[in-house]
């Protein structure tokens, strides 16, 4: 994600999450509406899937939206 994302997302209302699994802790600032996960398939991810299947897929759907934790306390420190 380019700085000028970062600090768009920052100004628009993004949540700031840390998602942990078995193999990685990462951190990710998300749009808001990517959050509101009652509405699967307009993310093309079908409720009926298994939660595995639908991890996965969100992890995928999120992949552009990782950062950095230092990315995100040095946003916070500058408000």
């Amino acid at each position: 994600m380019s700085d000028l994302e970062f600090e768009k997302l920052l100004n628009e209302g993004a949540v700031v999450s840390i998602i942990i699994n078995e193999t990685n802790e990462d951190w990710y600032l998300v749009p808001i509406d990517y959050w509101v996960m009652n509405h699967w398939g307009q993310w093309g991810i079908n409720h009926n899937d298994s939660d595995e299947v639908k991890c996965k897929l969100f992890l995928e759907l999120i992949e552009n939206y990782k950062v950095s934790f230092e990315q995100i306390e040095e946003a916070y420190e500058i408000i």
